[in-house]
This record gives C-alpha cells, structure tokens and sequence, in this order.
C-alpha cells in the first residue's frame, strides 16, 4: 500500500498529543502498516467486506476498501460505496432534535404529548420527555419483534415502526436507569416530523445532508435501484431467524444470504440507512466543530450520562446518541456503533491523539477485526 503522506508531518501538524516522550508523536505509519496487514488478511480469509477510513485531525491517512459489493455478480466494494450504517443514524436524528432545542422549538424536559398529543399510550405520553428518549432512559422498548420479522417488507415509514410498539408498557419509570431503546428514536423521528410539518427524511437531508455535502448518505430502500449500494450478506437465514436461532450454536453449513428479508426495506430515525465513510468523517468532524450544533450542546451530547453496560465498573457510558468509553483517559473513544445481521458500522474519535476511526462492513463477523487492530494501538501508546 502507498501512504502517500507523511504521517508524522500530518500528527505533528495536528498537535496530537505525546504518547510517550515529551516531542514524541504516535507511530501512525504503524497503526496504518498493521491495519492494512490485517485486513488484507482477513479479506483472503473472508473475514471482512466493507471499507476503513483512518484520519489525524482534518487529514485521512488511510482509506481502503476490501470484499464484495455483490457476491453473486462479483463486485467489488469501493471506498465511495453505501453501506448500512445500522444505529448510527441515531446520531442524525439526535442532531436534529438538538438544533431545534438551540431555536427554541422543542424543550428537552418536555414530555411526548407535548409535541404528539394524540399518542396513545398515555403512561409515554405524560411521563417520558424528550430527553429520556435521546439518552435512552424512557423505559421503552426495542422494536426488533416476530412482527417485524415476519412482516419485514411493510416497514417503511416511522408510524410502520410505532405501530409494533405504540401500546407496549414501559419497562421502568422513566428516568430510573438506561435501557438501549429503537422504540424511542422512532418517537423521536415523529416528534421531529409534527414540529417542523416535514417529513423525517426530507428534514434530515435539508438541516444536515445538503449543508455537509454528504450526497452518499441516506434511507435508500434496498428494493429502489441505488447506484453504488452495498448488499448485506448473513449466515443466517430468514428461516432460522423466525425459528429463534443461537447465534453461540454450531452450524451446519457456511452459506451467505443476502439479508434482504432480516432488514426493513427502509432506514428510519433509530436506524437502518446508508452511508459512506467519507460522508461519516465529514459529519463527525462538522459535529465536533459547532457547525451542526452549538458547543453547549456538544459538551451536554459529549457527557458521559449513563453507563451504558450494567457491570458497575463498566468503562462505557451513553451520552445524547453518542458512546463515550474510557473518559478521561488517554484511551477515551467518542463515537457510535451499528449492526445486525449482514452490516456492522464502527465511527469513534480519539481525542487524545485527534484520530478518527470509521469502518463499514456488509457481512456477519467482521465487526472486531479493524476495532482490535486500532484498540490495540492505543494500548500500546498508554503502556508506553
């Protein structure tokens, strides 16, 4: 692989921080060097489809892509194609929720019937506020349900999704601890949607797509012709999945099916659309700079809110949409993850060291293999 660049030149124009020595900068030509190693591995191995992005402050010094596109007419991933990005787009909607706090048009301490006063579980209604919701302390639940698997082609617009959950109790009174919640982010969706009388997609492409130029991001539904779109491939197929497979199980053959019928056909505001790591770089770097929101709002986003694992010595908490691991150390990530079946989707920020680190695959299986290779590196650079 050609690096093109200077690492060092880039790490010390950026003012990453010293990781052993003082004037020491972190051997970025290493971090890129092991990542490359593995990943060319992993692809003759079929371990990983997708592509990686790797960037020190406003520079991109590794971006590659590895596997299939389409395993059955053989194309190959570019480092501009579309994957699914899975939660992820929890990110967008998020942002937007936030820019409309900022105006003065929704009050995060509020509650649901505030914005949809028709919603018809009133214990949600009354009791869950906008801030529940985006920090994932409202009680509700996860959409991810027999209906929806069996149904899977239906789902296409937010009120698709309420549908499955609109009458669900909550599980706890809001506000007395975390639990990961689609449900809430799809309220969300439909709070954004009766503020602004837009729908949630064209809001979303309006106040963040078209500002950054992120013309590779958005819902696209896997049955619309879509130039340059990942198909997901799983080893599970939709009949396993209704009959409860154990993905810890034996199994008995290896074969990929795409997984066209284990995903709803469209994203929505909790997740499920596309997007490139170009697209994803520009957005992480636009939110962190106080284009997409003021540098209030980041540092309430930014906040390590709840620990988000139930383990009381857990290193990783949840802001607003946003993953914060190990704060305060050198180790500290700031980001989002993604997944389901046939997808994955990792975009994290260093601060320690301004890296970025965005990957996207399009198979099961994939989803440690760049993660390790940066974690490692970091840990490295603690020790040392």
């Amino acid at each position: 692989m050609n690096l093109r660049v200077s690492l060092c030149a880039i790490a010390l124009t950026a003012g990453v921080a010293c990781a052993a020595s003082a004037g020491e900068q972190p051997d970025f030509d290493s971090l890129v060097e092991r990542l490359d190693a593995r990943l060319e591995a992993a692809e003759a191995s079929d371990e990983f489809s997708g592509t990686v992005l790797v960037a020190v402050g406003d520079e991109v010094i590794y971006r590659e892509a590895f596997g299939l596109a389409h395993r059955g007419h053989g194309v190959p991933n570019r480092v501009d194609t579309k994957f699914n990005l899975g939660s992820i787009d929890k990110q967008f909607t998020m942002v937007a929720v936030m820019r409309l706090a900022e105006a003065g048009l929704i009050d995060l301490d509020a509650n649901v019937a505030t914005y949809l006063p028709d919603w018809p579980n009133r214990d949600v209604a009354e009791n869950v506020t906008v801030r529940h919701l985006l920090t994932h302390t409202s009680g509700m639940g996860f959409y991810w349900t027999d209906t929806l698997h069996r149904e899977i082609g239906r789902f296409r617009t937010l009120q698709d999704f309420a549908g499955l959950f609109v009458d669900e109790p909550l599980a706890f009174r809001p506000g007395e601890r975390w639990a990961y919640s689609n449900n809430g982010y799809i309220v969300l969706g439909l709070i954004l949607e009766s503020v602004t009388g837009e729908g949630y997609h064209d809001h979303i492409r309006r106040v963040i797509l078209e500002p950054l130029d992120m013309e590779n991001t958005g819902p696209f539904a896997v049955d619309e012709v879509t130039p340059n779109l990942a198909t997901g491939y799983s080893r599970v197929s939709v009949q396993e999945l209704l009959a409860g497979f154990d993905p810890g199980g034996e199994r008995q053959q290896e074969v990929w099916y795409a997984n066209y019928y284990t995903h709803p056909p469209r994203g929505a505001s909790a997740g499920g659309g596309y997007s490139t790591v170009d697209d994803l770089f520009d957005f992480m770097r636009a939110l962190r700079q106080g284009v997409l929101v003021s540098a209030e709002s980041y540092e309430m986003i930014a906040a390590p809110y709840n620990r988000y694992l139930s383990h009381p010595q857990s290193r990783s908490f949840y802001g607003y949409a946003m993953q914060i691991t190990d704060p305060g150390l050198p180790s500290e990530r700031l980001g989002h993850t993604g997944g389901g079946l046939g997808n994955g989707a990792l975009s994290f920020y260093y601060p320690a060291y301004d890296l970025t680190v965005i990957w996207l695959t399009n198979q099961d299986g994939a989803v440690s293999i760049p993660g390790g290779v940066v974690r490692d590196f970091i840990a490295a650079l603690g020790e040392g």
